[in-house]
């Protein structure tokens, strides 16, 4: 039978943007009989920590809004990675933000203790670790696949024989039709001996690495090619394609995105730009001139997994967005309690008075289909409608 730790046996990662923030918080761990604290300055940082130590963390205490990598954003890629542990949310916001973000992490199946308001106090803290000892000690980090390196990742992006950046396409169902509009892409990563792993497996090693722009844009140049080609017998088709809204910051990566749909002959309203609402806060004034520039020039730009982060509406009116992607999170939680069905109908409700079209994302079941049919989503994406294929399979797939 797998043994409890103490309490005082934890191995205990802490994060948080501010020095002084880190050094109050160590003392008062160390107060409380804490000898193992790593500390981490930022969410990039604390990453990098997470996937690269051999012996996982027992309990990471987070900050929420830090510049680089938020705290959710930080919990969502460490989770996909096969993160275990404990987390307790340490921030400076209100209340209500809190409780949001402690409900978000749940609803990921994140082990998330409490949250913690700033500055930190001792007892609410100690009332936490103590909760701690009635769970099972972490597992090993559980990587679906071999452990990424940098020298595979810069192999695979090549195309080599062992290791590939390989596109993969879910179709986009308009609920007004039951016709594919759309395609959305996802990058997937080939391996020789273990197959094919979706994104979470690479995607933080990535970050880590400072590759995110490139896979952006092989992904983004793969789709239009692929949109191209498919377009001759589907006129009406999208490409639905995730970016990272900080790659904007760059004049470089702006300009060999807007070149893609030129240099391949596909229409700008025919790609729409896919912008994690975790990252559609506190943008910097170049960026967002980089997506008022992208909307004037006729892509779509969707605020997706919207529900996972704390957009408010200011963010929504400050970024011309023109579709609002539900995350499945939100989409589930509306079946299971009536505070959940509150919010997904108060954030369609929103959209739909911003003008938005609205796309539920990762519809599995039948229960959540019939759900946002009758909440008025314009279109699905999911397994139930098709999982995950090949540019060659889409074509089969739409029937010609």
């Amino acid at each position: 039978m797998e043994q409890k730790k103490s309490i005082h046996e934890l191995d205990i990662l802490l994060v948080d943007d501010e020095p002084f923030v880190l050094n109050l918080a160590s003392r008062v761990l160390e107060k409380l009989g804490q000898r193992k604290v790593d500390l981490a300055n930022g969410g990039d940082d604390a990453l990098i920590k997470l996937i690269t130590r051999d012996k996982p963390y027992d309990l990471v205490i987070t900050d929420l809004n830090m510049p680089d990598l938020d705290g959710v954003e930080l919990l969502r890629l460490a989770h996909d990675s096969g993160f275990k542990g404990g987390v307790i949310l340490l921030s400076g916001e209100d209340q209500r933000m809190l409780d949001t973000a402690y409900g978000l992490a749940k609803a990921h199946n994140v082990n998330v203790l409490g949250a913690l308001s700033k500055p930190l106090n001792t007892s609410e803290l100690a009332s936490l670790l103590n909760t701690y000892t009635a769970q099972k000690a972490p597992p090993a980090l559980q990587i679906k696949g071999p452990v990424i390196s940098k020298a595979a990742l810069i192999d695979g992006l090549k195309g080599s024989d062992e290791h590939e950046l390989v596109v993969m396409y879910q179709p986009v169902v308009s609920l007004k039709n039951n016709k594919v509009v759309g395609i959305e892409a996802n990058p997937h990563w080939w391996n020789l001996k273990h197959g094919m792993f979706d994104s979470s497996y690479f995607m933080p090693r990535a970050k880590i690495e400072g590759l995110i722009d490139e896979i952006t844009l092989i992904t983004a140049q793969n789709a239009v090619i692929d949109l191209a080609a498919i377009k001759q017998s589907n006129q009406h088709l999208s490409a639905w394609i995730k970016l990272n809204v900080e790659s904007l910051g760059t004049h470089q990566f702006r300009e060999a995105l807007m070149a893609l749909t030129s240099d391949h002959d596909v229409s700008n309203h025919a790609i729409v730009l896919e912008v994690r609402e975790t990252q559609a806060i506190n943008l910097s004034a170049d960026v967002k001139t980089a997506l008022m520039q992208l909307r004037l020039k006729r892509f779509g730009l969707a605020i997706d997994a919207f529900g996972t982060g704390s957009a408010s509406l200011s963010h929504l009116q400050d970024i011309p967005f023109s579709i609002m992607n539900i995350d499945q999170t939100l989409i589930q939680q509306a079946l299971e309690t009536k505070s959940g069905m509150t919010i997904l109908e108060s954030s369609i409700q929103l959209a739909k008075n911003l003008n938005l079209e609205i796309s539920a994302q990762g519809i599995e079941r039948e229960e959540q289909l019939e759900l946002v049919k009758r909440l008025g989503c314009d279109y699905v994406i999911g397994d139930l409608i098709a999982k995950p294929m090949r540019a060659l399979d889409v074509s089969a797939f739409l029937g010609g």
